[in-house]
């Protein structure tokens, strides 16, 4: 996957967050007189017990003026109700944090944050502001789909190791298709895996693009589609048919999932 176009967003601004609240943090600690001075202490300690050791000749009684320097900053921190882990970035992916990386290898996090870019430029807003109470209190939707929800809740937490890879909804407007599928998206979601909801409107407008263009522009867009976890394609049927376009590419696209047992769930009024 190539994410260079992403990466100004994905991988500095949470990370430049974190590492600001926590530099903020100890900024507004050591303004205090006591602490500054206890912690300067230390630091004027550190570079001569280092040296020391380095020439095999451990010095006592600089360990021990140490010592007491990171016991004195104990005791001020408690005496003001400082707590040290705030000094600590807090970052919001522990596994590579917020690099976007682990041993080289792109993290869940931040594939899901173009997966959530290429969602809120080229899908739905049914995403938006989705809850599954809204689904369970509407009788409607519950009486028509209760026995779907039971089955597609069973692949949400087998996901992504399923007996099958494409689900196909199909059913007359207003049946809870779309529900349906922000449901098994949310729940994939949450367990950390990447997710494209799209319209077929949409998603053919992405086929387009890439079609007509000429600088690679949009080559992230289709790698991303044929990379992620977990493709829905909502409402097919509905979009414009453009010629050598629209049924090569979601041939391709499904036939390239399916080979790669790739995720895949469409929604549509067709027969």
């Amino acid at each position: 996957m190539r994410i260079t176009k992403y990466e100004p967003y994905a991988k500095r601004k949470r990370r430049q967050q974190a590492q600001q609240n926590a530099f903020s943090a100890y900024q507004k600690a050591i303004s205090n007189a006591e602490l500054k001075a206890c912690q300067q202490e230390i630091y004027r300690l550190l570079p001569k017990i280092a040296k020391s050791e380095a020439l095999g000749k451990a010095d006592e009684q600089l360990n021990k003026k140490y010592s007491e320097a990171l016991n004195l900053k104990k005791k001020l921190l408690q005496k003001y109700n400082i707590d040290e882990k705030v000094f600590t970035p807090k970052y919001f992916c522990r596994r590579c944090n917020d690099s976007g990386y682990i041993n080289g290898e792109v993290c869940a996090c931040l594939k899901q944050i173009i997966n959530t870019i290429i969602t809120e430029q080229y899908g739905l807003n049914s995403l938006t502001g989705f809850t599954d109470k809204k689904v369970n209190s509407n009788s409607e939707y519950k009486q028509l789909l209760e026995d779907k929800y039971a089955i597609m809740n069973k692949y949400c937490e087998h996901f992504p190791d399923t007996k099958y890879c494409t689900h196909i909804f199909w059913g007359a407007t207003g049946t809870g298709k779309t529900y349906l599928s922000c449901f098994i998206a949310k729940n994939i979601m949450k367990k950390g895996h990447s997710v494209i909801f799209v319209s077929a409107f949409k998603l053919n407008k992405i086929f387009l693009e890439y079609h007509l263009d000429f600088n690679g522009q949009y080559a992230d867009y289709i790698e991303t589609l044929y990379d992620c976890d977990l493709l829905i394609i909502d409402d097919l049927g509905t979009e414009n048919c453009y010629k050598n376009v629209t049924n090569e590419y979601l041939l391709s696209l499904i036939s390239e999932r399916l080979q790669g047992s790739k995720h895949t769930i469409i929604t549509t009024n067709l027969g």
